[in-house]
């Protein structure tokens, strides 16, 4: 049911501590969207805050106009609609200067749409506005992990901390923020641990957990996390892929191959479930016809979707079309050389396929000499012609070329060409190098 703020008349100040009671009631009940856990959990229902409305010169009257624009933001970030939802939370703000959960909102909004330097001022006035609040220093320090500046975000998640000690997501994002830093896996560990300890129902802790053990070799306690991982969360199918990949590196690959199907079940389109499945029925020594069996399933899957869907069997025939061009995408590392700040990293990129590709984005993780990780970030070779041989190249701020000592595709992040995702780009890439800092996947 709509309703107009004139109908009320005389009664304004009383629908306004309603509306704002109602609001609390309703939205809490409902709960925020879930963020990836691996780029750090958000606050429980940061995206659907209540405004802690202030008297401003323009009376009730305008903090109520600036709260019905509030939550029609909070509408169009819950339905996905971020430009909509942007809009929204700057007429509050027009209205309401002085409005800490607008700022945090609007931040949130923008860093969905990875736009984090912008996100980063909204959450600096959500605090200067309301230094207590903790959910904008959670915010700001998933923006500064985001960006790759780990540092700032510990500090964010140290106040969090020092405002609520007992705060599981903040230091299960602390631990991200350490484990991204390199050389601070123990403290990572630690605060896994303790968010575990506050809330042995959050999902992120184990399995984030079980990627330092795994990335520490610790195979059976990564499989122990992500066994609770997927307890928890049944659906999150990264888990699967990463239970898969320790099975396989214990050589069990029957296992491994069952958790790449379940992963595939949950996300037929993710690829490096699909290139790690194929990885494992090579090494498992398994027959000609278990391959096309899995070839088969893999197809029956893909041709459910289609029809879910909604798309033509035109659709279908290219989505063959695509699988028959097979041509690899080779990955360069050509050159370092020092820059003022750091590191200066050269790709040469080879894509001998017929695909022009809009978007191939690499998870990278980059070791330093002592075999510690330095760093991980996205980095996207795209725009991709086909049948071309392109250059680019990127800074590593802080370390030194010296100081390097390799990198490692750890997935391929998305890969798509005219507008439709592909699933199989990691098993095509190919990596080399012509430095003495080597590179694989």
């Amino acid at each position: 049911m709509m309703v107009t703020l004139q109908s009320f008349g005389f009664c304004e100040e009383y629908f306004l501590r309603m509306l704002r009671i109602i609001l609390v009631t309703c939205f809490v009940a409902q709960g925020g969207p879930w963020a990836a856990i691996a780029e750090g959990s958000s606050p429980k229902y940061a995206e659907i805050s209540v405004a802690q409305i202030s008297q401003n010169k323009g009376g009730e009257t305008s903090s109520l106009r600036a709260l019905m624009h509030f939550t029609r933001g909070l509408g169009h970030h819950r339905k996905g609609d971020l430009d909509r939802a942007l809009v929204e939370y700057g007429e509050a703000i027009k209205l309401d200067p002085e409005y800490a959960t607008a700022y945090l909102n609007r931040g949130i909004s923008h860093s969905k749409k990875r736009e984090f330097d912008k996100a980063i001022v909204d959450y600096d006035q959500a605090i200067k506005l309301n230094p207590n609040d903790t959910m904008a220093y959670h915010y700001r320090g998933i923006a500064y992990t985001k960006k790759g500046e780990p540092d700032r975000a510990v500090a964010d998640y140290d106040k969090a901390i020092e405002l609520n000690p007992n705060d599981a997501k903040a230091y299960h994002n602390r631990g991200i923020a350490y484990a991204r830093k390199g050389g601070e896996v123990e403290r990572a560990i630690a605060d896994f641990d303790k968010a575990i300890a506050l809330d042995p129902k959050l999902t992120g802790p184990y399995y984030n957990r079980g990627i330092v053990y795994y990335g520490r070799g610790e195979l059976d306690r990564a499989i122990s996390d992500f066994d609770k991982a997927i307890a928890l969360s049944p659906k999150l199918a990264a888990a699967y892929v990463n239970r898969g990949s320790a099975y396989a590196d214990k050589g069990q690959y029957d296992k491994a191959i069952a958790d790449y199907d379940r992963a595939i079940a949950l996300d037929p389109n993710l690829a490096v479930a699909h290139a790690r499945r194929e990885d494992a029925l090579a090494k498992s020594g398994r027959d000609v016809a278990d391959k096309d069996e899995a070839q088969q399933d893999q197809a029956e899957i893909q041709d459910s979707t289609v029809a879910r869907n909604g798309r033509d069997e035109r659709a279908v025939a290219d989505d063959d079309k695509a699988a028959q061009d097979q041509a690899a995408i080779t990955v360069e590392l050509n050159k370092l050389e020092p820059y003022e700040k750091g590191c200066r990293v050269y790709i040469l990129i080879s894509n001998t396929s017929s695909t022009t590709y809009d978007a191939f984005k690499l998870d990278l993780v980059m070791f330093k000499t002592d075999g510690i990780i330095g760093r991980r970030f996205e980095f996207n070779l795209a725009p991709m012609p086909a049948l071309k041989r392109t250059v680019k190249l990127f800074d590593l701020n802080d370390p030194k070329c010296e100081d390097i000592g390799s990198f490692l595709v750890n997935d391929v992040m998305e890969c798509r060409s005219a507008g439709r995702a592909h699933q199989d780009c990691f098993a095509r890439l190919k990596v080399s190098s012509r430095s003495k800092v080597k590179i694989s996947k």
